[in-house]
């Protein structure tokens, strides 16, 4: 896990939240991402690594991630 993950997931833990193996591939790829990043793509990309993990998923973690102030929820052109 890289160091801002093992961060992330740190201050995620001391406020109470589990860290599942799915919040973690989820985090992964928000983290590693570069500029805005739809739920569907973290979906797909996260799918490829673990297929089992649903859309519904990933939108609770990143609604989490965002309660917590580690994303944004923006709305673009193309959506949010």
């Amino acid at each position: 896990m890289k160091a801002e993950v093992r961060s992330v997931a740190a201050m995620l833990r001391e406020r109470g939240y589990r860290i599942t193996p799915q919040r973690e591939a989820i985090l992964q790829e928000v983290l590693s991402s570069r500029g805005h990043i739809t739920p569907q793509d973290v979906a797909r990309r996260v799918q490829r690594r673990m297929p089992a993990v649903n859309a519904s998923t990933v939108y609770r973690t990143l609604a989490m991630l965002e309660d917590v102030g580690v994303v944004r929820h923006a709305h673009l052109e193309r959506g949010a």
